[in-house]
């Protein structure tokens, strides 16, 4: 986390995959003003992907997992958060793991 600009809670690589078709359409910098605001509109805006766009609403129908610009001032919090994140998703022992 502290080498990383994005940080993404998911028990799901599909947020990886969406991540990747933003930045293969839109490159680094316009990627990241997304991700600023993640969001379904957001991403319906950037003409994700549609299979993948509806697997996304399909697995997340509520809300979206969190995907979030890692900065100095929430770096802390985030690493905390990703922590028991991982603990919750993969169990204590290999949550430690990181």
């Amino acid at each position: 986390m502290r080498e990383a600009e994005v940080a993404v809670l998911s028990d799901s690589n599909l947020v990886t995959a969406v991540i990747t078709d933003l930045f293969c359409k839109l490159g680094k910098k316009q990627t990241v003003k997304a991700l600023s605001s993640w969001s379904y509109d957001v991403l319906s805006k950037n003409k994700i992907d549609e299979a993948l766009l509806k697997q996304l609403s399909t697995l997340y129908p509520n809300a979206l997992p969190k995907v979030q610009i890692v900065t100095a001032k929430n770096m802390e919090s985030l690493i905390k958060e990703s922590s028991e994140f991982r603990k919750k998703v993969r169990g204590v022992a290999v949550g430690r793991l990181g």
